[in-house]
């Protein structure tokens, strides 16, 4: 056996003749000499050198061949992949490890010299097959982790990455059956799709490309099934135009294997069929649009309260001018705008609803779109999600029975107030739970099929005139002059004088003639107030406030105000009874009435025109705002906000919002004092000596509700004045009742009337 060994420890020179040897063979190739030498001599004494190569061979063959295949995909997004930090620090030690392993033997040298260290062939064996595994290992490392890491870094730069958008469902909106204490639902989300083109860069692709319109047509028709020359003059009609548009609808209500057809036709190389052939991708310019079908199974039911889901994707620009701001800017910051060009958010597409809930709650049921970004090759999710965020239901306090009755009944009044000059206008009903201010029904005539949205000639029936009509109220007013007369008697208040303001319980007046009650301008002009139809109580003796009421009597009104004077009487009608402030249920197109005269100074300072004020002409506000002024009679004096939704709820029906937070969509307002509550209880019982005497106390009204006490109040009024005094015109009648705890409201908006109640400005 041609091998020696080390065991004697006073064999120095043929210690120092190996280390010699040693020495030689590291000169050649430092460690790996040194190995080779070693596994020279290890071969001739255990394995036949033929064996080793066998087994060398065999390992060749089983190494893996590996195949890289760069790819790409047009109109991708790319992101290079990183390199794991663990590659690296891996690299940094493999490096000093090797480095300190070279002085290897020189270390081993020196401690052999100095240190009289005796060494044999095992220990020489152990330590340097420690370190040769170490390095081997730190290889294979590199191999595995480094190197991967490498192959990733550098062919990322064809790897390709996509988004995906993730659209929200749209909420439902409900209403309540008090009666079955269950919700009802009254709308339903049906999830379709559209073909989209955009001629604009469709033309520029055809600039650009060899293919021709034609062919273009061609594979669209076969791809989406649809008639080739329908398709071709589609496309013919919208490229050549002289302006071409940036987006128009190809095909409505696409099933899934159109849609699968449309991004095969964006982009050929991912489709299974066309994965071997080179077919230009029509990413640039073709694509479809996901949207959700609104229906609404209880038709004209509450109607112009709902509004409507349009069946179409509309721009930003319309999104943002719709009061859909709110929605545009968290979808722009969450980075998920649908767009048909990607990162372009100028051209991000919405679903909206126009007029009624739909407008108004268009970010709470609209919700938040998603986001996923997907490495194409892998299917692997490369950058952070943004969790889609479905729409909120919205429950409102209405009650299905009661709407469908007050419908019922305005339809009923609407008909009958048809005459040979016409239908009218308008026709408003509103019932209000004056305890909560929960609104109960809400009807407004005429209406529409919000099913049938694009088949309504007259944008009227669009309007909830509820909320987005003012008129002069007339009449109607009268029980709240009276209410702050009668208060600031309450409160005690006296005048500069030390006399005391308002009127008592038992305070009555004298009526004037036929002629009126005169006021003399500074001019030296005489105008008149008149009563309707000119009548004059003055042979009637003493008439009560109950009376002045019951029979509407102008001149007692006229009477009235001095009591407390203009000042006071303003005060009232826009801080306690905010004639002038919007309601918490503001629909989009509500109209806040207009009570710019109340403050004019000059009106101010004119007794005749506030006596035309106290009873509700110079001035407007919607029907709404005149509900809302009620509130106060039928509440102990606390007026009590009107609100139409009652929460918002998940998609599995958790209260998520109540509205009692100032801050919240949907906040309720709260009750606030503006009336003493013998106020409150006074005038209340002269709306009830109202309907239960009629007028000049002929016979019952026919508000009477046997077995409850009914107070109420109508009136009529201008809508537009004539120049001529008080003839034609459009005329008004507005019927507050209260029934125990309830507030109805009946308007009808006439299109001729005869006017009631006018005044007359007369030379001297």
């Amino acid at each position: 056996m041609n091998r020696r060994v080390f065991s004697n420890p006073k064999q120095k020179k043929g210690r120092r003749s190996d280390y010699k040897n040693l020495a030689q063979s590291q000169k050649q190739s430092w460690f790996g000499g040194f190995l080779k030498n070693f596994q020279k001599k290890d071969q001739q004494t255990t394995l036949p050198r033929y064996i080793h190569k066998k087994l060398y061979n065999q390992n060749i063959k089983q190494k893996p061949q590996i195949k890289l295949v760069k790819t790409n995909t047009a109109h991708s997004s790319k992101k290079p992949l990183k390199i794991n930090l663990f590659a690296k620090i891996l690299g940094v030690v493999k490096f000093f490890l090797i480095v300190f392993s070279m002085p290897f033997v020189l270390i081993w040298n020196f401690l052999k010299k100095y240190f009289r260290w005796e060494i044999n062939s095992i220990n020489i064996f152990r330590s340097v097959f420690s370190v040769l595994f170490l390095i081997i290992a730190l290889r294979f490392a590199d191999l595995q982790v480094l190197s991967n890491g490498k192959f990733f870094n550098n062919t990322s730069e064809g790897v390709n990455t996509f988004s995906q958008i993730i659209p929200s469902s749209r909420g439902q909106i409900l209403i309540n059956d008090y009666s079955k204490n269950s919700l009802v639902q009254v709308t339903n989300t049906q999830s379709l799709s559209n073909v989209f083109v955009e001629p604009s860069a469709l033309k520029s692709y055809l600039e650009t490309s060899e293919e021709s319109l034609g062919e273009v047509a061609q594979r669209l028709a076969g791809g989406l099934n649809l008639d080739y020359r329908q398709v071709e003059d589609f496309l013919t009609k919208e490229v050549t135009a002289e302006i071409p548009k940036d987006y128009t609808i190809l095909e409505r209500y696409i099933d899934n294997d159109q849609k699968d057809a449309i991004n095969y036709l964006k982009f050929p190389s991912q489709s299974p069929i066309f994965e071997d052939e080179e077919l230009p991708a029509y990413s640039s310019w073709l694509g479809y649009e996901n949207l959700e079908i609104r229906s609404y199974p209880e038709r004209n039911l509450l109607s112009n309260t709902l509004g409507f889901v349009i069946r179409h994707k509309e721009s930003r620009e319309n999104a943002k001018n719709s009061g859909c701001s709110k929605l545009v800017s968290m979808n722009e910051e969450r980075g998920t705008v649908d767009t048909f060009i990607p990162g372009d958010y100028s051209k991000g597409q919405y679903t909206l609803g126009y007029y009624g809930i739909e407008q108004k709650y268009c970010t709470e049921l609209a919700g938040l779109n998603g986001k996923k970004v997907f490495n194409d090759e892998a299917g692997t999710v490369v950058e952070d999600n943004s969790e889609v965020q479905n729409g909120v239901n919205v429950e409102l306090t209405i009650d299905i029975n009661l709407q469908r009755k007050t419908e019922e009944i305005l339809k009923e009044v609407f008909k009958s107030n048809t005459n040979s000059v016409g239908t009218p206008k308008h026709g408003s009903a509103l019932v209000i739970e004056v305890k909560s201010g929960k609104i109960l029904a809400m009807a407004s005539y005429p209406d529409f099929d919000p099913n049938e949205y694009n088949e309504v000639k007259n944008s009227e029936a669009f309007r909830n005139s509820v909320t987005s009509i003012d008129y002069e109220v007339g009449s109607v007013i009268k029980p709240l002059t009276v209410a702050a007369a009668v208060n600031e008697w309450q409160l005690e208040k006296t005048d500069n004088e030390g006399n005391r303001l308002g009127i008592s319980p038992d305070w009555t007046f004298e009526d004037y003639d036929e002629k009126g009650m005169p006021y003399e301008e500074l001019n030296g002009n005489i105008l008149y107030i008149q009563n309707a139809e000119g009548k004059s109580y003055k042979n009637d003796g003493p008439q009560p406030v109950s009376n002045i009421l019951r029979d509407s009597i102008n001149t007692g009104i006229a009477t009235i105000i001095p009591t407390i004077g203009n000042e006071r009487l303003k005060n009232y009608f826009l801080d306690n009874f905010k004639i002038n402030k919007p309601t918490s249920v503001s629909l989009p197109g509500d109209i806040h009435g207009d009570t710019r005269p109340l403050t004019d100074p000059n009106n101010l300072n004119s007794k005749f025109i506030y006596a035309t004020f106290g009873f509700g002409q110079g001035y407007t506000m919607s029907p709404i705002q005149l509900a809302r002024a009620y509130t106060p009679l039928a509440n102990q004096g606390y007026m009590i906000e009107p609100y139409l939704v009652n929460s918002l709820q998940n998609e599995f029906g958790e209260v998520i919002d109540d509205g009692s937070k100032s801050d919240s969509p949907i906040y309720k307002g709260k009750q606030e004092k503006v009336l003493e509550q013998n106020t409150a209880r006074l005038v209340t019982g002269y709306l009830a000596n109202t309907i239960d005497q009629g007028y000049l106390g002929a016979s019952p009204s026919k508000g009477q509700v046997p077995g409850y006490i009914v107070s109420g109040k109508t009136g009529t009024a201008q809508v537009g004045r004539e120049t001529e005094r008080c003839k034609g015109g459009t005329g008004m009648n507005a019927t507050p009742i209260m029934v125990s705890m309830i507030t109805l409201l009946l308007v009808m908006v006439l299109k001729k009337s005869p006017i009631f109640s006018c005044f007359e400005a007369c030379g001297a």
